[in-house]
């Protein structure tokens, strides 16, 4: 339990700063968009972004050994990945 703590924690500072400057490239991403509008290339863009926050989200999960007290600690992190989430079902649905 101890050596998957110290791999997440590794993980976690590994990731930091890429995952930094994508929030970074995503912020600009979305002001750009309520700026001057959206295009599918846009949207594309957007959803890949997500998709990696996604996945670094999941790769964090998987290696927590307590994940209910991961969760409990990363309720913001879950949040801001189903909202965009929520958006893309409703599109299909359409």
């Amino acid at each position: 339990s101890t050596e998957r703590w110290h791999a997440l924690a590794e993980l976690e500072d590994w990731l930091q700063t890429p995952m930094l400057v994508l929030s970074f490239v995503w912020l600009v991403l979305v002001v750009y968009e309520l700026a001057v509008g959206s295009t599918r290339a846009l949207e594309t863009f957007g959803t890949v972004i997500w998709g990696v926050f996604l996945l670094e989200f999941l790769l964090r999960l998987a290696l927590a050994p307590d994940r209910p007290r991961f969760l409990r600690t990363n309720w913001l992190t879950v949040i801001a990945l189903a909202v965009p989430a929520l958006r893309m079902l409703r599109v299909l649905r359409a």
